[in-house]
């Protein structure tokens, strides 16, 4: 898929099944916004010591990370984890030195075959109340919504230049979710940068990404960036207080190797149709 995100089919946490088309990788995760408005940096030593603190409320909303409150383990597994938070640390050092992997990873010591390549998980449609051990979640899937007509309306404005316009749909969906609102003075260029980023953010998840990135023909900048995931290591008196866990280090890494093809933009037109038509003209690069 085109919105980022991990390879491969997984359960979710507890055994809910998502898709791996949907599941979080770092690539999106970095493009929240911290929560006054700002980047988030990498290179800024105080972010990178607590990446998942003080960013855009949606962040929290959609997608679950180390240390995300969730729904209670099932009962064959409390023992390891009574508080229902979500363990995607790759390694946790105790102090004889023996190493222990997070419960919702790849190795974990529950199921070692069904965490995220990426160390994140789908928290957006996804309802904690449903037990998901025992019952299937039914939810109706969203094809449009009011935030996607804000969007739409910002978009159009922007490329007229007519950006106070833009601003005030924009800032309804910012003030709804939480963050500053834009500046009515910033210019096209700067403008259209925030309003890419939020409707990434903000429809994650929603199938737009794919159609966003070609519409915009912005595919080789961002789809040909590998997948990146997060390792989290830190150190801790033992496996089931979490209190005791401290000197988190976390480090990014490629998890999935990615190209583009500007064939891609276009779907190729069918050689049944060719062969009706000579004057027809396959599309670019089939």
């Amino acid at each position: 898929k085109g919105d980022g995100s991990d390879p491969g089919q997984h359960n979710g946490p507890n055994g809910y099944h998502t898709w791996g088309g949907n599941t979080p990788i770092q690539n999106l995760v970095d493009d929240y916004r911290m929560l006054d408005g700002s980047k988030f940096d990498w290179n800024n030593p105080v972010e990178a010591a607590a990446p998942y603190v003080n960013r855009d409320p949606r962040f929290d909303a959609s997608i679950l990370h180390d240390g995300s409150k969730w729904r209670q383990r099932p009962t064959d597994v409390q023992a390891l984890d009574p508080y229902g938070i979500i363990q995607t640390v790759r390694g946790l050092t105790l102090p004889d030195g023996s190493v222990v992997r997070g419960l919702d990873t790849r190795d974990s010591p529950i199921e070692d075959w069904n965490g995220g390549y990426s160390f994140y998980l789908m928290k957006k449609f996804i309802d904690p109340n449903v037990n998901a051990q025992f019952d299937n979640q039914e939810i109706p899937w969203i094809f449009y919504r009011y935030a996607e007509t804000l969007l739409n309306y910002a978009e159009a404005s922007i490329e007229l230049n007519e950006l106070s316009d833009a601003v005030s749909v924009l800032n309804q969906i910012r003030r709804r979710a939480g963050m500053p609102e834009f500046s009515a003075g910033m210019g096209q260029a700067a403008l259209r940068e925030e309003y890419r980023n939020e409707r990434r953010v903000e429809m994650a998840f929603e199938e737009q990404r794919f159609f966003d990135t070609r519409r915009w023909m912005i595919a080789p900048q961002v789809l040909s960036k590998n997948a990146i995931g997060i390792n989290i290591f830190l150190e801790g008196a033992n496996r089931i207080d979490r209190s005791t866990w401290h000197n988190y280090r976390y480090e990014t890494h490629s998890i999935q190797n990615r190209g583009w093809n500007d064939a891609l933009y276009f779907m190729p037109i069918e050689k049944d149709e060719m062969n009706r038509n000579s004057l027809l003209v396959q599309n670019p690069g089939y």
